[in-house]
């Protein structure tokens, strides 16, 4: 028992003291190269290498390869993300308003609770991605790719989903559960 109690202490220790935050050299490879697969930028500040409070606001990071990286609860407002790679990124709960993911590529990223108030994601490729309770009001998805996407409980509210693969999105199976659609109807489809 008092083992078991010395190695909760451990890890709490741990947790508390940001051991489990972004690695530097993450931080550093993506600076360097733009690109970093696999990384972990968890509470990394791209924009004067601080690992403080995952603040990515404002970041250049058009191009980047972040495929399968953690940017759990990333504050990426205002950011541009244009043509970048994030497929398979844990971006739970990461804070997007305003930033430009033009083009992006997002295939099963984990974007649930994620806000996206006015952001834009004209042509991005949504394809398999959880948007679960994720907020796009008033987003710009105009020709978005969103087959196979997980919509349960997200806000599309005045959303432009003009072109957008919202055809392709009913034929596929793609979870529209409690989805409230741009005209503000609310869908239940894959519940």
């Amino acid at each position: 028992m008092k083992r078991l109690l010395a190695a909760v202490a451990v890890v709490a220790a741990l947790v508390g003291s940001g051991a489990l935050a972004a690695d530097p050299e993450h931080i550093k490879k993506l600076r360097e190269t733009n690109r970093c697969w696999g990384c972990n930028l968890e509470a990394a500040d791209l924009l004067e290498g601080r690992l403080v409070g995952a603040k990515l606001n404002k970041a250049n990071l058009a191009r980047a390869t972040l495929a399968n990286s953690d940017l759990y609860r990333a504050d990426l407002s205002n950011a541009s993300l244009i043509s970048s790679n994030l497929t398979e990124a844990d971006l739970t709960g990461s804070d997007f308003k305003q930033a430009d993911l033009t083009e992006a590529n997002l295939t099963r990223a984990d974007l649930t609770e994620a806000s996206f108030l006015g952001i834009v994601l004209h042509r991005a490729d949504l394809s398999g991605a959880t948007l679960r309770n994720t907020s796009l009001i008033g987003a710009d998805l105009s020709n978005a790719n969103l087959s196979g996407a997980n919509l349960s409980g997200a806000n599309l509210a005045g959303a432009n989903l003009l072109g957008a693969s919202l055809v392709k999105v009913y034929m596929i199976g793609a979870i529209l559960c409690n989805t409230t659609m741009p005209d503000g109807s609310v869908i239940y489809s894959g519940c």
